[in-house]
């Protein structure tokens, strides 16, 4: 036997939340039940060059990251109840998007060898 309490362990898990479902009654709920993020991609291209002028010691190079500046959601805000691990008070945050992907950006080095 776990003990007295184990009827309440699931207050305090990580894997589960009070939430309203479709009436607006709030119930215990696990985590993944509202779904998930989308599959998120990066499409990234680089491009070096090394001119013979510098005697192949110097290289040019320009990155970009997230080509198709591609805007997915990657987090949501989580928690759907305000206040302690039981209160059923619901967290107006609840659902909405917390991150995005990082937006396309552009790198640009130079190296050159000794």
């Amino acid at each position: 036997s776990i003990g007295v309490d184990s009827d309440y362990f699931a207050l305090y898990a990580g894997s589960s939340f009070y939430c309203p479902d479709a009436n607006g009654d709030t119930v215990l709920t696990h985590r993944g039940d509202f779904g998930r993020t989308p599959w998120t991609y990066n499409f990234d291209a680089s491009v070096g060059y090394t001119p013979e002028w510098a005697g192949k010691k110097l290289t040019l190079e320009a990155r970009v990251f997230n080509v198709f500046n591609t805007q997915r959601v990657t987090e949501y805000y989580e928690t759907a109840q305000a206040g302690s691990a039981d209160s059923q008070l619901p967290e107006l945050n609840f659902g909405n998007v917390v991150n995005y992907q990082t937006p396309r950006s552009v790198q640009f080095s130079a190296r050159y060898e000794f």
